[in-house]
């Protein structure tokens, strides 16, 4: 498919957590299965040279954490489900969090529910921390967020 119909890119929809090997090893570790999964997506994507794009789950940390959050916290790239095991196989990490998806109420003092902020968590210059979108869910898609909005301050 790459090679004779250009394909340009591969998503992965479908938590890759869920993901199983064919094989696993009697004695392995859901960690050591998932490690594996890892490294086969990455051989793929550099045997077809294209980039493979993964969806991964934000772990329950996260979620606990709701109860004392500060209105600007965010999931960080360790949030994600199994990341201590993700994260370090991964090049690039870009995570969407929508608030209002997790009951936060006026994020960086912003009362809009289709506020999501798009964290470019890993793999990309340190100045560049996030972008911010809104989503328009009656078309399923990310729109840009209108600049000086949110804190007057545009950090894309």
């Amino acid at each position: 498919m790459v090679e004779h119909n250009e394909v340009m890119l591969i998503a992965i929809c479908g938590p890759v957590q869920l993901m199983t090997i064919p094989a696993p090893k009697p004695d392995s570790t859901w960690k050591e299965e998932l490690l594996e999964v890892i490294e086969e997506i990455k051989w793929t994507a550099e045997t077809l040279h294209v980039p493979i794009l993964i969806e991964s789950k934000v772990s329950e940390g996260f979620r606990l954490r709701l109860h004392d959050y500060d209105v600007n916290m965010a999931p960080d790239a360790y949030d994600l489900y199994g990341g201590d095991v993700i994260c370090p196989s991964i090049d690039k990490i870009i995570m969407l969090h929508r608030p209002s998806y997790h009951g936060i109420e006026g994020y960086l003092d912003n009362t809009d529910i289709n506020l999501t902020r798009c964290f470019l968590a890993k793999g990309f210059p340190a100045d560049s921390q996030y972008v911010d979108l809104k989503m328009v869910s009656e078309y399923n898609k990310f729109e840009e967020y209108p600049k000086n909005n949110i804190d007057g301050i545009s950090r894309h």
